[in-house]
């Protein structure tokens, strides 16, 4: 959702308690969501660093392994790609105003 607003007031009128008293229920929700979605954000970032450090050992082992072994590592590497590629790591909500 995009909310913009413009309070038009001379200086002093209090524009910025009015503006604080506006956006304060939406700041309560936003630092709600983040703290609900930082478990998931921390989840997805671990399980998207182990499957590239599984991705980069099965890289590692190709190139040490005979040509049969070589060809099951790379289509275990494939998969690892696959997998790592299939991890999206979701964003925290931006704050409301800056």
């Amino acid at each position: 959702m995009n909310l913009y607003l413009n309070c038009l007031a001379a200086p002093g009128e209090g524009k910025t308690p009015v503006m604080t008293k506006t956006t304060r229920v939406l700041d309560l929700i936003e630092r709600e969501r983040r703290d609900r979605l930082r478990p998931e954000i921390i989840e997805a970032e671990s399980r998207k660093r182990m499957a590239a450090d599984r991705l980069k050992k099965i890289g590692d082992g190709c190139r040490e392994g005979s040509t049969g072994e070589a060809d099951e590592a790379e289509q275990d590497a494939l998969e690892a790609a696959r997998d790592e590629a299939s991890i999206a790591v979701p964003s925290l909500p931006a704050p409301v105003h800056t």
